[in-house]
């Protein structure tokens, strides 16, 4: 059962097939839709490229339960900073102090 699943329209994403991920390279949202539809409630980190962040920000708006947890990951070096401070913001959030 795969509880860490990555979305990204890079092929250098199925890297992450070694640590463990289960890893959907698509085109486009409707793609992740179709996808999303079909996992299983045992999923725990959905991480995406950020070039999606705004259809999962979109997605995860009505989300009441803790899991999954969705990690942003720059592909990029024009995203890193933006993704920095996206995964800084989330963890404040969710437990209230600021830890990086």
């Amino acid at each position: 059962m795969d509880e860490l699943v990555l979305f990204s329209n890079k092929s250098e994403a199925i890297l992450f097939k070694a640590i463990g991920f289960l890893v959907h390279v698509v085109k486009d949202e409707e793609e992740i839709t179709e996808i999303l539809k079909e996992l299983p409630k045992e999923v725990k980190v959905i991480a995406y490229d950020t070039f999606f962040t705004s259809f999962f920000t979109e997605y995860t708006k009505n989300q009441k339960q803790l899991y999954p947890l969705y990690l942003p990951l720059p592909f990029n070096t024009e995203d890193e900073g933006k993704a920095i401070s996206e995964m800084k913001e989330s963890i404040r959030k969710s437990i209230g102090i600021d830890l990086l």
